[in-house]
Order: structure tokens, then C-alpha cells, then sequence
């Protein structure tokens, strides 16, 4: 497959300790805290937004409590779209979230109520919805594979003439799509994680839950892996090697091949969304990418 050069942004919100619900959630992606994680959003469009194609977000970014089951398209349109149509300057965006309520199941496969869609920019300059998909993980290393195959028509789509396919968090892990089995090929794979979801060291002879066939996938030079994630304080001021890599400067770990790695752009915010390094407790983080 002949890649198409374009360059995607990440953002990867740093989370203090507190925020972190369950291991998984931030309590920045709560309701009351939406115009954060908004304006965050915002800045990552028009920060040196000139030249960035694609930005994609962390799972858990925002997080939702509808009071009745959609349809996942109209999820997007009521509460994706509605919030986000006020920007100015627009970019198609992968957005990961969760929809909590304790007395509903919105997922209709088995796995977790977490989505991840795609948005892009219509001839009006609005956001028009393009596809989503449902996490078919459900924990503990248990998985949905027949939801999985059901939305890989849904989980494939096309940017800048690139075929890109979206998993949700866990879709990753290879209880999900069968050791690579069902998975559809693709130029670039993007798995919208929600929390220190680390840089595996599973080699090809280790079989279990946690095993995401990357080794295969990093030996193939046709095609990129790019994980995003929510990071929390305590891993960022560890600077953990499953994450990070210091070199003359910092490098976002979950992106394979590794020559994308080594030639990422990485831009650190603080609350005030002035840029600051590692050593000022940023609060956010932009990775840029060319593929």
C-alpha cells in the first residue's frame, strides 16, 4: 500500500492522580469540566494548524449521560457536532468518549460504552458526520469478536486518499481481532486508548490477553501504528520508557514505525495554555506526525 503524506496531530491530556476514576477515566472529560477539554480542542486546530490534516484525540476525552439509547450516528450528531459546530477554524477530528449512565447499556455489542468517530468539514464549514464504532473490549481480556468484524465496515475510512482504520482502547489487544485475523488492511491503524496504555514488549512467542500482534505490524513498513492516550502525572513525571524516551528531546513512545517516532514534533501546554517542558507540569500535549 502507497501512503499519501499528510500529518496528523495528537493530544494527549496529562492527568493529575486525583482526576482518575477506576484506572480508566479523568474527571476532566466529566460534563463540568467540558469547556476544558473544549478549549483544548480548539487550540489544537489553530495552534500552527496550517499544515495539520487530521487531529485525533484521546479516548475518554469527553464523556456523556444520555438519558435514552441512540443510534451511535445520532449520538455523534446530538452531542459531538452540536458542541463542537461553534469553532471557527475546523480540522476532521477522531474523537474518543464514554457514555455513562448506570440504568442504561448503550453499547450494542458487548463491550464498554466507549466510542471513537470521525468528523470532517463540509463545503459550509460545519462538521458533518463521516463514521463511528463501538469498543468491542470488555475487560479483564474478554472481547466481542463477531461485533468487531460486524463494524470493520464502519471501522475503515479514507483521509487524503490514506485507509485508515479505527479501534477503540482495547480493540487493540489481539483477544479483539484474532491475532491480526480480523482486521482490515489498511495504510494506518489508530487506536484511541483512554489511560497509560503502555508500549508493549510482548514478543511473537508470548500468547496472552495483553498481546497486540504489534510485533507484526512494526515489521511491516507499508503500514503505521499510532496509539493515543490520556497520561497521568505520576507516569509523565516518571518519564516511564513505556511511554517516553529522552533524547536531546522527548519522544511520545506508541507510534510505530519507529523513524515516525524519532521524527515527531512534540509541543507541551500548561493550564494557560502558554508552551512549557517537561519540567513545568504541562497539562497537555500536541504530538505532530507526517506520514
Amino acid at each position: 500500500m502507497n501512503l499519501n503524506n499528510f500529518t496528523i496531530r495528537l493530544i494527549i491530556p496529562i492527568c493529575e492522580d486525583d482526576e482518575i476514576i477506576n484506572g480508566y477515566y479523568s474527571k476532566q472529560s466529566m460534563p463540568d469540566n467540558f469547556a476544558i477539554r473544549k478549549n483544548i480542542l480548539k487550540k489544537s486546530i489553530e495552534y500552527e494548524g496550517d499544515n495539520i490534516d487530521l487531529v485525533i484525540t484521546s479516548n475518554n476525552y469527553f464523556t456523556f449521560s444520555p438519558s435514552s439509547i441512540l443510534k451511535g450516528n445520532q449520538f455523534v450528531e446530538e452531542y459531538i457536532l452540536r458542541e463542537l459546530n461553534y469553532l471557527t477554524y475546523k480540522k476532521p477530528l477522531i474523537i474518543g468518549f464514554d457514555l455513562i449512565n448506570n440504568r442504561i447499556v448503550f453499547n450494542p455489542y458487548r463491550g464498554i460504552s466507549a466510542m471513537v468517530c470521525l468528523i470532517t468539514v463540509d463545503d459550509n464549514n460545519q462538521y458533518k458526520y463521516v463514521t463511528h464504532i463501538w469498543e468491542c473490549w470488555a475487560d479483564k481480556g474478554n472481547c466481542d469478536q463477531s461485533g468487531f468484524i460486524e463494524q470493520n465496515d464502519r471501522r475503515l475510512t479514507d483521509i487524503n486518499n490514506n485507509k485508515i482504520c479505527l479501534l477503540s482502547c482495547g480493540d487493540i489487544l489481539s483477544c479483539c481481532h484474532d491475532s491480526g485475523r480480523n482486521l482490515p488492511d489498511a495504510n494506518i491503524y489508530i487506536s484511541l486508548a483512554h489511560m497509560n496504555f503502555k508500549k508493549w514488549s510482548v514478543s511473537l512467542k508470548e500468547k496472552n490477553k495483553d498481546e497486540t500482534n504489534i510485533q507484526n505490524w512494526k515489521n511491516n513498513c507499508d503500514i503505521r501504528v499510532l496509539v493515543t492516550q490520556q497520561i497521568s502525572r505520576t507516569v509523565f513525571n516518571k518519564l516511564d520508557k513505556n511511554y517516553f524516551k529522552k533524547n536531546n528531546n522527548l519522544e511520545y513512545q506508541l507510534i510505530w514505525p519507529v523513524v515516525n517516532r524519532h521524527a515527531q514534533r512534540l509541543i507541551m501546554f500548561d493550564n494557560d495554555d502558554n508552551i512549557v517542558d517537561e519540567s513545568n507540569d504541562p497539562k497537555y500535549m500536541f504530538i505532530d506526525i507526517q506520514i
